[in-house]
């Protein structure tokens, strides 16, 4: 039986390991589909911290979240 290329696993390295991301042919499409390759960009092109540093993002509270909590809430 022949596999169908776009069944493939594909391992994507994220800031808290490996996953596995895999197309589902009958599944709706989503923006947050492309969601894992953009994080692998922006760990293997070391990327994530210029990123979250140029990010317009403002706090005036005393408990305000760090920028960087917020651009990444995994």
């Amino acid at each position: 039986m022949k596999k169908d290329p776009l069944s493939v696993t594909l391992e994507v390295d994220s800031f808290d390991g490996k996953i596995h991301v895999e197309r589902e042919p009958k599944a709706s499409v989503t923006p947050m589909g492309q969601l894992a390759f953009f994080i692998q960009f922006l760990k293997t092109g070391h990327r994530f911290e210029p990123w979250v540093n140029d990010c317009p993002l403002t706090y005036k509270s005393p408990n305000a979240p760090q920028k960087v909590d917020v651009a990444y809430s995994g």
